[in-house]
Order: C-alpha cells, then sequence, then structure tokens
C-alpha cells in the first residue's frame, strides 16, 4: 500500500487519466504505477467524463451522429469486463448489448478489444436452420406509436435487444386545466432510453421526413396505434417491410377502436394480431395472432392492459420470425368488420330500445374513456359499474306498467336499480365503489 501511495505522488493523477482518454492499457498502467483496482475504476470514470466532454471527432462525434452507442465503447477499449460496466453504470443487460453490438456494427470497437467476452449473449442469439447454427441478426427498427398501449411494445422490443434508431411519435398535446403541453407515453419512454425521436405534424408528402426514415435504413418499421396512415412511399423503406400490431382478430374489427367496440358488442373472444401493411386500413397478412377472453365484467380500461402486454411478446415473437426467415404470411378473409371512432352522442343511455345487458355493455365500453350517462331530476349521472339486477333485490307492485328508465330503488350514496328493458339493473353512480 505504501508503494502505491507513493508511486501515485510521483505520478500527477490527472497525468494517468489523460492516458485512459487515450486508450492505454488500463492493466499496463496498474502495474507501472501501482494502482489498485478500485483507484483504476475511479480513473477510468473521470477519462470517461473527459473524453465525452472532449472535441475529439472519433467516438464521441460518431456516437452522438449514430445514435446508437454510448461512451461504454471508451470502456470496452479500455479492457473492461461488460458485465462489470453494465453493472457500474447501472444500464439494463438488453441496452448494454445494443450498444456493444453497435460498436462493432460500426467499426468502434473489435471482438478481441472486448476482453475476449463475445458481447452477445451465443445461447439467445443464436439460433438453428436445417441442423446449422447462425449468428442472430439484430434488426434496425423504427417504432411508431403514441398511447400507453404502444409504449408496452417499444418497451418490451427494446429490452429484447434490438437497435432502435428511431421513434415517430405525435406531437405534444395541451392537457389538464393550464393546457400545459405534454408527451405520448411512446415518447416518455424513448426520453428515458436517450431513443432518437422524431415528431412531425404530418407524414404524407413530407420529404423532409421521409427522407430522414430513408437515411436510418431501418430493416422493419414497427406501428403500435400510431394514429396516422402510413402512406406507400414509408411502407416501401424497410427492408423486412413495416409491421403493426392491432388489437382484434382480424378481419374482425378492422379501425380505430376494436378493443371498445368488443365490449360495446358483448364479446366473449378478442384478440391481438401482428401484420404487414399495406395501403388499405389493416387489410395487410397476418403474421401471429393471440386470442384472449374477455370477462363478464371487464371494462375497455382492464382489457385494453392485458392487451397492451400481450401485444408486446407478440411483436418480440413476430421480428424473432423475421430474424430467422421463418415467417408464414395469412392473407385475410372478405367476412370483415369495422370499429370506428367512438362519439360523444353514444354515451347516453338509451333506455326505451336497449336492453340492460345491452347498458351494461355500454358502461363497460366507455370506462374509463367518457362514461355512460342519463339524467334524474335534470342532473346529469355518469356511470363507470354496474350488474344486472337480481330478482330478489326488487321488491315493486306493478312492475310491468312502469317505464323503462324508471328508478326502482335508490341511495344516493350507493346506487340505483332501475327498471328496464328485459330485465333490470343496477348502476353504482359512486366513483368510490369499483370505477
Amino acid at each position: 500500500m505504501k508503494k502505491q501511495v507513493k508511486l501515485l505522488g510521483v505520478v500527477p493523477r490527472d497525468k494517468i487519466v489523460d492516458k485512459l482518454v487515450n486508450f492505454k492499457d488500463p492493466e499496463i498502467i496498474k502495474k507501472r504505477y501501482g494502482i489498485t483496482d478500485f483507484e483504476m475504476d475511479d480513473m477510468i470514470e473521470q477519462a470517461i467524463s473527459k473524453r465525452a466532454n472532449s472535441n475529439s471527432t472519433d467516438i464521441k462525434d460518431r456516437v452522438l451522429q449514430d445514435s446508437k452507442i454510448r461512451i461504454e465503447m471508451l470502456l470496452l477499449k479500455l479492457g473492461k469486463d461488460p458485465k462489470v460496466i453494465a453493472k457500474a453504470l447501472n444500464l439494463e443487460e438488453a441496452e448494454f448489448k445494443r450498444n456493444m453490438h453497435a460498436g462493432l456494427e460500426f467499426n468502434l470497437i473489435k471482438p478481441e478489444e472486448i476482453n475476449g467476452i463475445n458481447p452477445l449473449n451465443k445461447r439467445k442469439n443464436r439460433f438453428k436452420t436445417n441442423g446449422i447454427i447462425k449468428e442472430r441478426k439484430i434488426l434496425n427498427i423504427i417504432f411508431m406509436g403514441t398511447p400507453d398501449f404502444a409504449k408496452e411494445s417499444l418497451e418490451a422490443i427494446y429490452n429484447a435487444g434490438h437497435n432502435i434508431v428511431g421513434v415517430v411519435t405525435n406531437p405534444d398535446k395541451p392537457k389538464g386545466r393550464g393546457m400545459k403541453l405534454l408527451p405520448s407515453e411512446v415518447k416518455k419512454f424513448a426520453l428515458e432510453k436517450n431513443l432518437k425521436i422524431y415528431q412531425p405534424i404530418k407524414i404524407k408528402n413530407n420529404e423532409e421526413f421521409i427522407t430522414e426514415i430513408k437515411n436510418l435504413n431501418p430493416d422493419v418499421i414497427c406501428v403500435v396505434a400510431y394514429g396516422k396512415i402510413l402512406p406507400q412511399e414509408i411502407l416501401e423503406i424497410p427492408k423486412f417491410g413495416c409491421i403493426n400490431v392491432h388489437a382484434s382478430l382480424l378481419p374482425k374489427y378492422r379501425g380505430a377502436a376494436p378493443i371498445q367496440w368488443a365490449i360495446l358488442n358483448g364479446d366473449k373472444l378478442t384478440g391481438v394480431t401482428t401484420m404487414y401493411m399495406n395501403e388499405g386500413m389493416d387489410t395487410g397478412d397476418i403474421i401471429l395472432q393471440e386470442e384472449v377472453e374477455i370477462g363478464e365484467d371487464e371494462t375497455t380500461g382492464e382489457l385494453w392492459e392485458r392487451l397492451s402486454k400481450i401485444g408486446g411478446k407478440l411483436l418480440v415473437k413476430t421480428l424473432k420470425q423475421i430474424e430467422t426467415n421463418s415467417v408464414v404470411r395469412q392473407k385475410q378473409g372478405e367476412d370483415f368488420t369495422i370499429a370506428p371512432m367512438l362519439s360523444k352522442e353514444m354515451a347516453k343511455i338509451d333506455w326505451k330500445s336497449k336492453t340492460a345487458q345491452e347498458i351494461k355493455n355500454l358502461v363497460r365500453g366507455l370506462n374509463p374513456i367518457m362514461g355512460a350517462y342519463a339524467y334524474l331530476n335534470n342532473k346529469k349521472i355518469k356511470f363507470w359499474k354496474v350488474d344486472l339486477a337480481k330478482e330478489d333485490e326488487i321488491i315493486v307492485e306493478n312492475l310491468n306498467f312502469l317505464t323503462n328508465g324508471t328508478v326502482l330503488i335508490s341511495n344516493p350514496k350507493d346506487r340505483y336499480i332501475y327498471k328496464n328493458k328485459r330485465r333490470n339493473f343496477k348502476g353504482f353512480r359512486n366513483s368510490r365503489r369499483k370505477c
């Protein structure tokens, strides 16, 4: 220990850091100057910071230009163990593997410079074809999406180790009482992971944006609830096509609101589909589908959350098939249905013509988007949770002579029970109860 202190006193610490910045072998420096592992790690961190803040154009500029690689490349060139680096810098394993892969691809590092360790997990990044082991291709992906449903898919492919070269999402929108501009859920995740973000107001006839997408040279464009129709010019850019995650079992419920309409119509089954995109609305060839049951009391919000996670997993499986060239395309049938956008007018409960079950489906389908409503004594009441009333809950004489929509039992702090077509139902008006 005395020898180490003495030698460090002779050689200025800044000089050793400069040597590390210039890619001098840290092991040689340690032996020459008697530096401990702890001291070396501390000086390597200083070297990283100094390198990042320098005006050098070799590594830093290429890192910033490509938006793929961080300063971890410097540590790799310094011969540090990738696992140790990832732990020290608090990096996710998938993120660090992707950076190492990009470093190799752009010749910022060489395999022999990574301390004898393959940056790609050999088991996960190899596959067998006809008995021959081949290296997995990490796809360069542009992701296009906006709401939380899309964020789950973006997070899934990010954690799967794919190289996300760009994220396209809708412009920030004013929300709340202060009408403050707020980012989409997809943008929030992209900012957190330092991914390159694009927010064009329009994409059709936007030559600047289309040129930028072409320059990113994506293998695949993944589209999940983006909110804009892609022109043919963009559909033709990626090598392996544009892939869409759609929240229905196509060809059923093509359109903007498949989850809502599945519940509004009282369906028992729905699912998620991945497909190749074309110029039509959700008319492309099917790749994979996963079927799920809809709960009797499940709302749009609850089903939305479930399907978003399933969609992310299904997208990862789809990309794996693209990597291994094992996709089996399936044409959609001609028997399709449409799921158009919802309107505010449909939220008002129609007591005269709708059955109790249909009203229950309406309430479930509009929760939490807008909420079904009715008027009682000129006051608007919104319903977030309803159920069909049992016979023993209703003790009213001459029930058949009452008008549909008549309140049979009322408790303002709890619930109302209404007379309705075919069967009565109870609506919980208190938002604190199962809303």
